[in-house]
């Protein structure tokens, strides 16, 4: 291996790294709901201040969560993007697609200058990998995920969440009875966990 080509395969592991610990929080302007999202804009955790009960109105509540999730998962593809950035060869002001780019831009790194493999203990290399066949397969995933979502209903019927193709909450819908409980923390773990049922369906 090449010191060039193992500089680059560090960086791209430490790169990956990064965007697994990577976690965005936002919290709404009423200070009453926040959320935290992975670097793809995935839900990984809500909060909700017990105030939020007084109002007993879920789809108020429901709009605040998705929209407090849509600005972090905003604030998540910047970050993220600018990490990555240096694996896609875009450029600053170029939208950076955190799941696809770095590995797309690594395929038509290997069709441009395929690796080399040496003959093993005087054994024929093995067959070069067929570089424009995965390129294909990754944009078709790429193009799917864009257009994908799944919907998730909690086991008591009370919470509905809806996920994209990343994990990313974009539908909520709160029937009022779940205030009934007057518990923010068991409302704010039915969101996450319904959210979390909706993704896992999407990525299937």
């Amino acid at each position: 291996m090449r010191a060039s080509d193992a500089a680059r395969r560090d960086r791209m592991i430490a790169i990956h790294r990064d965007l697994e610990q990577m976690l965005i929080t936002v919290t709404s302007a009423d200070g009453l709901v926040r959320v935290v999202v992975g670097a793809r804009g995935d839900l990984r955790d809500v909060r909700l201040d017990p105030n939020v009960l007084r109002r007993a109105d879920g789809a108020a509540l429901a709009r605040e969560v998705v929209h407090t999730a849509g600005e972090a998962g905003r604030r998540a593809a910047a970050e993220a993007g600018e990490l990555v950035r240096p694996l896609t060869g875009r450029r600053r002001g170029e939208p950076v697609d955190v799941m696809f780019d770095p590995p797309l831009a690594e395929l038509d790194r290997c069709l441009a200058r395929p690796p080399q493999s040496p003959p093993m203990n005087g054994m024929p290399a093995a067959a070069r990998p067929d570089y424009a066949s995965y390129r294909e397969t990754l944009i078709g995933e790429r193009d799917r995920l864009r257009s994908a979502s799944a919907t998730a209903t909690s086991p008591d019927g009370l919470v509905t969440a809806t996920a994209g193709g990343r994990g990313e909450l974009i539908g909520l819908t709160l029937d009022d009875r779940v205030f009934r409980p007057s518990d923010s923390r068991r409302l704010a773990g039915a969101i996450v966990s319904t959210a979390r049922d909706a993704a896992e369906k999407v990525s299937r």
